[in-house]
C-alpha cells in the first residue's frame, strides 16, 4: 500500500509539474486551503458562515455557556453583539481604542444593557501610549503594530496615539472579577501582545477557550501558531471552519500558514463537551503518515 501511494504521488507530480498546468496548481492550492479553514472572510452577524465564526457562537460557545467574555478589538460590535444575542447569561467586556466605532459600539449599549461592558482603550502587554494606524473607511483594519505597512491590502493612512493597558491590569486592579470564561482576540497582528499581557489572568480564571485571527501580520512580527501554544500550553488548538472545527497540531508547519484564519484554543479538560463538532481528519492523517 505504500509503495502504491508513493507512485500515485510520483505519477500526480509528474503531471502537474507540466507547463501548461502550472496555472491549475495554484487555483488548487486557493480551494485547497480554503476548504482548510483559510482565506475565510465572514461576519457572524451576518448570514456569512464562511468565516466559522457564526457556527462556533451558535453550537460551540452556546454550549461551553460562557458567563463572562471578553472581546479584544471589538470594532463596531458585531461579535459582540452575536455574542450577547446566541449566550444569554453572559455579560461582555468590549475593548475598542478608535473613537468612531467605538461611537457605534455604544449604540448597542441601549439593546443589550449592563450585559455589555464597553473599554475606550487599547490593548497590549504593558500600560503605555502607542500610536495605532488606521483608515477612516476600514477600522476593522487598525493596527498598532509598525508592520502593518506591510500588508499589501491595507492602507492605513491615519495615525493617533492612544492609551494602552493589560488584561491583567484590568481585570486584577480596575474591574475585578471572579471569572472569564472565553476570550477573543482580533488586533490585527497584535494579537500575541494581547496574550503576553494577559497570562495571569489565564492562569487563575482558565477561560475555556480564546480565539485568535492568524493573518499575515504574524508572518512580518515573527509569530506562528506555535508561539501563540507556548502561552496557551494547557489548550488545544483548533481552526474554524464553516461547519466546525478542525484540530491542529501548531507544531506542524501546515497548521502556520499565513493566510486569513481564525483558531481557537479549547481547555484540554473541556474538549470532550465540544467533541459533537469537531471534524474527523482519519483519512488526510493517514495520507500524512504516509507522505513521511
Amino acid at each position: 500500500m505504500h509503495r502504491i501511494f508513493h507512485i500515485m504521488v510520483a505519477i500526480y507530480s509528474y503531471l502537474f509539474s507540466l507547463p501548461i498546468l502550472r496555472e491549475l496548481n495554484y487555483i488548487i492550492l486557493y480551494f485547497s486551503l480554503k476548504a482548510c479553514g483559510y482565506y475565510n472572510y465572514g461576519n457572524p452577524n451576518s448570514q456569512c458562515k464562511a468565516s466559522g465564526e457564526k457556527y462556533f457562537i451558535e453550537k460551540v460557545l452556546k454550549a461551553l455557556d460562557p458567563k463572562v467574555c471578553i472581546d479584544v478589538g471589538a470594532n463596531i460590535g458585531s461579535y459582540s453583539s452575536s455574542v450577547l444575542s446566541t449566550c444569554e447569561n453572559t455579560r461582555i467586556y468590549s475593548f475598542e481604542p478608535l473613537d468612531a466605532p467605538f461611537r457605534e459600539l455604544k449604540g448597542l449599549e441601549r439593546r443589550f444593557g449592563e450585559r455589555l461592558i464597553l473599554i475606550n482603550k487599547g490593548v497590549g502587554n504593558k500600560r503605555e501610549t502607542l500610536p495605532i494606524h488606521f483608515s477612516e473607511e476600514r477600522t476593522g483594519w487598525a493596527s498598532f503594530s509598525e508592520e502593518i505597512k506591510n500588508v499589501s491590502y491595507v492602507t492605513n493612512e491615519c495615525r493617533s496615539d492612544i492609551e494602552v493597558i493589560t488584561l491583567d491590569h484590568f481585570f486584577l486592579n480596575v474591574e475585578k472579577i471572579d471569572q472569564i470564561d472565553f476570550i477573543k482576540i482580533d488586533t490585527e497582528g497584535f494579537e500575541f501582545e494581547v496574550l503576553d499581557g494577559a497570562r495571569e489572568i489565564i492562569s487563575r480564571f482558565k477561560p475555556k477557550a480564546i480565539q485568535i485571527e492568524y493573518n499575515w501580520h504574524q508572518l512580518f512580527r515573527e509569530k506562528t501558531l506555535f508561539s501563540f501554544s507556548r502561552i496557551l500550553d494547557k489548550y488545544d488548538v483548533f481552526q474554524l471552519l464553516p461547519n466546525g472545527l478542525v484540530e491542529r497540531d501548531p507544531r506542524d508547519p501546515l497548521a502556520n500558514i499565513y493566510e486569513f484564519s481564525n483558531f481557537v484554543f479549547v481547555r484540554k479538560d473541556v474538549k470532550d463537551s465540544i467533541s459533537r463538532w469537531i471534524i474527523s481528519l482519519h483519512i488526510a492523517r493517514k495520507i500524512a503518515e504516509y507522505m513521511h
